[in-house]
Formats: C-alpha cells, structure tokens, sequence
C-alpha cells in the first residue's frame, strides 16, 4: 500500500474533476469532458495504490473503466433532468 503515491493521485484528480465540472458548458463540452475523463482515470489509478496485490488487469483495466464512468455519470447529471444542468 502506498498512501503517499495514493494522495499524490487522488487530490490533483479530485481538483481536475471539479474544474470540469464547472468548466461544462452545453455546446463547448469537449475540453470538459476529456478533463472528466481524465480525473476519473486518476481517481481510479489512485484507488488502486491503496491495493496490496493489484494485478497488471487491475492497473490496465481500471483507470480505463473509471474514467468512462465518470464521463457517463456527469453526462447523466448534466442531462436535461439532472441537477447539474445549466
């Protein structure tokens, strides 16, 4: 386990997510959405730093599936019924 690759990893992400969400804009999203992309595939690398035995799946596929998800659920958030849409 390594807390300090982890934080090292997760803080900048976390900050990077912020600012694209409140970066979004309905018709200039591109930048915003690879920026969500981004800090979710950080958000998962870092969560995979607090694992003793990660496999090499592990570390390929996470950080993968992670970021995909983020951009998928501030997608859903930002939709027209969502609390996130402007």
């Amino acid at each position: 386990m390594r807390i300090d690759l982890a934080i090292l990893t997760l803080v900048p992400s976390a900050l990077l997510l912020v600012l694209a969400v409140r970066r979004r804009r309905p018709g200039r999203a591109l930048v915003a959405d690879i920026m969500v992309g981004a800090g979710g595939a950080g958000l998962g690398l870092g969560a995979l730093f607090f694992q003793d035995d990660a496999s090499l799946p592990s570390w390929l596929l996470t950080p993968a599936l992670v970021g995909v998800l983020a951009l998928v659920h501030v997608k859903v958030l930002s939709s027209a019924g969502g609390p996130l849409r402007r």
